[in-house]
């Protein structure tokens, strides 16, 4: 008998053994697929690829542009006044283009207009040059916003709009916006008719400005905003007689993701930047103005400003080979500080068609309603954190049976059992000794019958202590849990557990004789 219970003890033996290396070698596998994506997954997330969405439609509602303006300076002086302010600076520049010595005030007039733009933007200082400028009004005579008539700039300002002038390279701008009254609602039925009806906006023009400014450059920004940068496009209108020049345009917009996606914008506006332009001119001013007290070349000016001309770096530059290096040093300073787009930016392309000729004393510069579609472009995630999370839960769940209801709660309660053992104090030997009677241990001395089946154990149990739910051992040792189910017997020992398909009358003998052999009979 004892004979027989040895050989079956080793076929079970070897039978539960193949078993455990059948399954560790499929759990294996298994770990290897679930790791396998997880990093897959986790390298795609870490990418930080962007899909992009293009819409082409006809915007319902348009927020009008800014238009700017801009004239040479030189076509914007009065030379009068230069004459009287400046004399003497007359008298140079009579003397450098003709070698006349006598100069009379007439003289001036014919002087060439390079060197008045030289003398001009590099003896005078920013605020000197713009009182030597001709008025707004000399160049605008009205204005028009939708049906309203606009005849002079205090009108314009009570309502809601402005008129701003500033210095960009060797020509003054002039930008007039609406920020208050802007916005221009629109339906189908005034696309189809967008050449017959009324501009959006009209600027009428002086016609005795126009005899001596041969060309004007038009362009459109974001309203509130001004021309800075090289992104502006220009429209080149030729000043030589009285016309109607239609303007109109594209919209293209841009909504891009910051760092560390692919497109690495900044959303300049929350330091108070109009956009990417705007904070790349601060720097270089605020740096040429440190170390020359003259701002950067060809960036905006404000008339009051009492700083000389930054056209006299520029000239300085030609024939000074270290301050040449110092600007290129302060260029490349401050584009390495604002190479980042703007994450949400607005540009106006124009395009204009021929001009006509009227029989009115002004020229007039209108501004059309937009006859093609806008294009928005807009950058979105590929895979956002709430995405990777969602993927790497249903790749658990593919693999290992994952369930946030219910896996997390489990986790959650090991870990916190976990940590209480550590934290928790040993029990001494005496204490141990005084709860014998828990249902977790057994007398050590207590013999059990190996003739007993496990659809008995709960019994037996039972018979020890009431409150025993099926955990017997010795004080000390390792807790042995016997389970039944219908065709599937199985035990846990530790953070091992094991499944089989036995007769169970084996947990009687091997397993408590696996864990207890000297105090069973089996």
């Amino acid at each position: 008998m004892m004979k027989f219970n040895k050989n079956l003890f080793r076929l079970i033996k070897s039978r539960l053994t193949s078993l455990i290396i059948c399954k560790s070698i499929f759990s294996l596998f298994c770990l290897l697929g679930c790791l396998f994506q997880l990093v897959h997954l986790t390298r795609i997330y870490l990418k930080f690829e962007v899909i992009t969405e293009i819409v082409i439609s006809l915007p319902q509602r348009l927020v009008l542009p800014d238009i700017c303006m801009c004239i040479e300076i030189v076509q914007f002086v009065n030379l009068t006044k230069l004459n009287e302010l400046y004399p003497a600076l007359a008298q140079q520049m009579i003397k450098y283009d003709r070698s006349e010595n006598n100069a009379t005030v007439t003289d001036i007039y014919g002087v060439n207009a390079s060197v008045i733009n030289h003398y001009v933007l590099y003896n005078l200082r920013i605020n000197e040059t713009y009182n030597l400028l001709y008025p707004d009004s000399h160049l605008i005579n009205s204005w028009e916003i939708g049906s309203r008539s606009i005849v002079n700039q205090s009108v314009l300002e009570s309502q809601g709009c402005r008129m701003r002038g500033r210095f960009k390279d060797f020509g003054y701008c002039i930008t007039i916006g609406c920020p208050q009254s802007n916005h221009q609602a629109f339906g189908e039925f005034d696309y189809l008719r967008s050449q017959i009806g009324r501009p959006m906006f009209a600027i009428y023009l002086n016609r005795q400005a126009i005899n001596h400014i041969p060309n004007m450059y038009v362009a459109l920004i974001k309203n509130t905003a001004l021309p800075r940068g090289n992104t502006i496009k220009f429209e080149t209108l030729k000043l030589n007689a009285s016309r109607k020049y239609p303007i109109s345009y594209h919209i293209f917009r841009s909504n891009l993701l910051p760092p560390p996606y692919s497109t690495q914008c900044e959303d300049y506006a929350s330091d108070r930047f109009d956009t990417m332009e705007h904070a790349r001119e601060l720097c270089l001013t605020n740096a040429t103005l440190k170390r020359y007290n003259i701002p950067f070349p060809k960036v905006l000016a404000s008339p009051d400003w009492g700083y000389y001309n930054g056209y006299r770096l520029m000239f300085d530059a030609i024939t000074n080979q270290t301050l040449q290096t110092e600007l290129d040093s302060i260029v490349l300073g401050c584009i390495n500080i604002t190479y980042q787009p703007h994450c949400h930016d607005t540009y106006y392309i124009t395009t204009t068609t021929d001009s006509e000729y009227i029989s009115s004393s002004n020229s007039q510069v209108e501004l059309r309603k937009p006859v093609e579609p806008y294009i928005t472009t807009t950058c979105q995630p590929k895979q956002s954190l709430p995405e990777f999370f969602i993927y790497a839960g249903s790749v658990l769940g593919t693999w290992f049976g994952f369930n946030f209801a219910y896996s997390i709660p489990s986790l959650i309660d090991l870990c916190y059992h976990k940590i209480y053992k550590k934290i928790a104090p040993q029990r001494s030997g005496s204490s141990s000794r005084s709860h014998s009677g828990s249902p977790f241990y057994l007398d050590p001395g207590y013999n059990l019958d190996s003739s007993k089946r496990f659809d008995g154990h709960k019994k037996w149990a039972k018979s020890i202590n009431p409150n025993s739910k099926g955990y017997y051992g010795s004080p000390g040792s390792t807790k042995i849990r016997l389970r039944h189910q219908p065709g599937k017997e199985s035990f846990s020992h530790g953070n091992a557990k094991q499944q089989i398909d036995l007769w169970p009358g084996f947990y009687d003998c091997y397993l408590l004789r696996k864990y207890r052999p000297k105090s069973l009979g089996c």
